[in-house]
């Protein structure tokens, strides 16, 4: 289809250009003409002065359109128009340990939630390293952590930095990979250069081109078949995706080959594989602006 549009003729939008131009020109011929035979006009009365309307803007000119909504707000209904409803800022500077009200979280018998390491702002995904290393993603910010344990104590390494949403992580063969929201990356070795680690080699970039409004972040797993599988969302609440959003992806790490995995999918914010069947198990984020009760996230499950 996109074939299709490049190939449309442009000569009727030229042809419709060139009357408008010639319809005008002949307009301002005849005034003239009229005007030069015709006696010199005196002028409205400051009667008709002050009755006169504004005058009307010449056909085909440019109008000014409205802003458009902030992305959050699309498809919000005038009954939601007076919502308190609104997304909630993050705290980029992370929240204390102290700050967690662990006592109210109810889990089954057996089972407890504790505080394991702190000090990572905005932490997102986790993936674990051969010798034991946890490295942890965020969305908003611009780095990567690792997490190490010596002892029962663990320690808080900052190793990434100046990365753009490097929101997906996953870990390989001693390789760590990065999905930011406009490329992947590879790391090999990183686990045992953690206060030096390796330069980044790019597995697959151009991941972003319109540069999205919202759902550009990327979640990343590494699949039974050895291929990187990403998401890229849709850019909006209710927008029309274009051919590589809404999407389930899925890269060779190797050859940086990619293809579409699955579409029709508007936000997944991660995903794993059933370990006997190798089905695809991901989730599905709902749109926003539906009610209190609709519309519901939603899990899929891919056979091939």
């Amino acid at each position: 289809m996109s074939h299709a549009l490049k190939s449309t003729p442009r000569q009727p939008a030229r042809a419709v250009s060139a009357a408008a131009v010639l319809l005008f020109t002949a307009g301002t011929l005849a005034f003239s003409s009229a005007h030069a035979q015709q006696p010199a006009p005196t002028g409205p009365s400051p009667a008709q002065v002050q009755k006169s309307e504004p005058a009307l803007a010449p056909p085909g000119a440019a109008t000014t359109p409205p802003a458009a909504a902030p992305s959050w707000q699309q498809g919000r209904s005038a009954e939601h128009a007076k919502s308190a409803l609104h997304p909630f800022s993050p705290i980029l500077t992370g929240r204390p340990a102290s700050e967690l009200p662990l006592n109210k979280l109810k889990v089954p018998a057996g089972f407890k939630v504790e505080v394991w390491a702190e000090g990572i702002p905005e932490a997102r995904s986790l993936a674990l390293g051969d010798k034991g290393t946890v490295f942890v993603s965020n969305r908003n910010l611009s780095s990567v952590y690792a997490v190490t344990d010596h002892g029962g104590k663990r320690e808080v390494k900052e190793v990434l930095k100046g990365l753009k949403a490097p929101n997906g992580v996953a870990f390989s063969k001693g390789t760590l990979f990065v999905a930011e929201r406009h490329r992947i990356t590879r790391y090999d070795g990183i686990e045992a250069r953690l206060a030096n680690p390796p330069a980044a080699k790019v597995v697959i970039d151009n991941l972003d081109p319109t540069e999205q409004a919202g759902h550009f972040w990327k979640y990343l797993a590494l699949g039974p078949d050895g291929k990187l599988y990403f998401n890229i969302g849709a850019p909006g609440n209710i927008v029309m995706p274009s051919y590589m959003q809404a999407s389930v992806n899925r890269v060779d790490p190797n050859t940086g080959v990619m293809e579409k995995f699955s579409e029709g999918v508007r936000n997944s914010v991660g995903f794993d594989w059933h370990p006997k069947t190798k089905e695809l198990w991901f989730t599905n984020h709902g749109r926003d602006w539906m009610g209190d009760d609709a519309t519901n996230d939603t899990l899929h499950r891919a056979s091939h």
